[in-house]
C-alpha cells in the first residue's frame, strides 16, 4: 500500500470518529506535522501547535470516550468539535498533540 500524503505530511495514524449513536461520522489523520480532521460539519488541516485542547468529556459504552477538541483553523477561527472515539485513540491523539 502506498504511503498516504496530506498537506501536513505523511499519515501516521487514522482515527475513526463516531456520533452518539456510534455511527462513523468522520476521522482524524495524525500526520508528521499536524492533524487533518474531517467530520460531517468540519474539515480542517492544521499543525499540532494549532490544537489548543483535547479533553475527555465522558466515558461511553464499548471502550469509547466522548472527546472535546478545541483548535484554530488556518485563518485563526476557533473550532470546537465533540466526537466519540476509541479510548486508545484518545490517548494517542493527546500524545501526538502534546496535550
Amino acid at each position: 500500500m502506498a504511503e498516504e500524503k496530506t498537506p501536513m505530511g505523511a499519515v501516521k495514524t487514522r482515527i475513526p470518529l463516531y456520533s452518539a449513536g456510534f455511527d462513523e461520522k468522520g476521522h482524524i489523520l495524525l500526520c508528521e506535522e499536524g492533524i487533518c480532521l474531517k467530520t460531517d460539519e468540519e474539515s480542517v488541516k492544521v499543525p499540532y501547535s494549532y490544537v489548543k485542547e483535547v479533553q475527555k468529556v465522558k466515558d461511553l459504552p464499548l471502550a469509547k470516550v466522548l472527546v472535546a477538541i478545541e483548535l484554530y483553523d488556518q485563518v485563526g477561527a476557533k473550532v470546537n468539535v465533540e466526537v466519540g472515539m476509541a479510548d486508545m485513540h484518545y490517548n494517542e491523539l493527546k500524545r501526538a498533540c502534546g496535550k
